[in-house]
């Protein structure tokens, strides 16, 4: 991990070997950068008693105003140039994790642990309140499920996410009942500088629900914007590819896929040093 212009620049690469993954060394938190934050949310609300940070938090989440629309993640952006990847067990596809049962209509998700994966923040709440009560099944393609399923132990987001519906903090961290990262392995994540980011050639991998549920589309592009919190791109996706991570040709993730064409492209947020602790942190406490 190095710094540079002072921003952090740390990664985690997936290792796999021969049908098993290999653990790969956990990514160090730079405390001088910015502190981690999250809620855990447990039956709809925000639990107090173990916040990653203490500023700022209520002892319940009330959902009294109806909260902004937003664009969703359906947007193909003139000719569809999305992919079927047939064979999810390659990497770095047998890291990602279709989510969906329960209260959630379907959404993508990413390991970056043996018990930990990544996705939208919008992805965990009904419309009314969060929900946990949905199944993860990483790799799947279409109806097979090669490394079974798992749910929910711990699901944390961002307390902006909460109290706000503040799109620039739409991530969700989710704990697992399984330790299935040992068998898939995981996607690394980076903070990066505009610069570097500019023009960066990514691809969205996830589980679009305009296709047979279950399969996995990929499409590369480049980046075509960033600002502070989010980064937009004109890669194909649609709607169940919330979640689903923005990579680039190492595998790792520079944001967290979550919204359709605002004229801009679509957008995720953007992996910056105070989520990039955020995540780090979560992966590496237990459940």
């Amino acid at each position: 991990m190095s710094a540079a212009g002072g921003v952090l620049i740390a990664l985690a690469a997936l290792v796999f070997s021969s049908g098993a993954a290999t653990a790969a060394a956990p990514e160090a938190v730079d405390s001088s950068v910015t502190t981690p934050v999250g809620v855990k949310i447990v039956n709809g609300v925000a639990d107090t008693a173990n916040p990653l940070s203490s500023a700022g938090l209520t002892d319940s989440v009330g959902f009294t105003s109806t909260p902004a629309s937003f664009p969703g993640a359906e947007s193909v952006i003139g000719a569809d140039t999305r992919k079927q990847i047939t064979d999810t067990l390659k990497t770095p596809y047998r890291g990602l994790v279709e989510l969906s049962g329960g209260s959630l209509s379907g959404c993508t998700g990413w390991m970056i642990s043996a018990d930990t994966l990544v996705t939208a923040g919008h992805c965990v709440w009904d419309g009314s309140s969060y929900t946990a009560d949905f199944t993860a099944s990483p790799a799947r393609n279409d109806t097979k499920r090669p490394f079974g399923t798992c749910q929910a132990a711990q699901v944390w987001t961002d307390q902006q996410w909460l109290s706000n519906y503040d799109q620039n903090f739409d991530w969700a961290v989710v704990k697992l009942n399984c330790t299935v990262g040992t068998q898939t392995g995981w996607f690394g994540y980076k903070t990066d500088s505009d610069g570097n980011l500019a023009n960066l050639g990514v691809t969205v991998s996830g589980y679009p629900g305009d296709k047979p549920w279950g399969q996995v589309w990929s499409d590369s592009n480049k980046v075509a914007q960033v600002t502070a919190t989010k980064v937009w791109y004109p890669n194909d996706t649609f709607g169940g590819e919330s979640g689903s991570p923005v990579y680039n040709s190492a595998a790792q993730a520079i944001a967290i896929h979550a919204y359709g064409n605002d004229g801009s492209g679509n957008s995720g947020t953007r992996i910056k040093p105070q989520l990039f602790n955020t995540l780090t942190h979560l992966k590496n406490a237990g459940s």
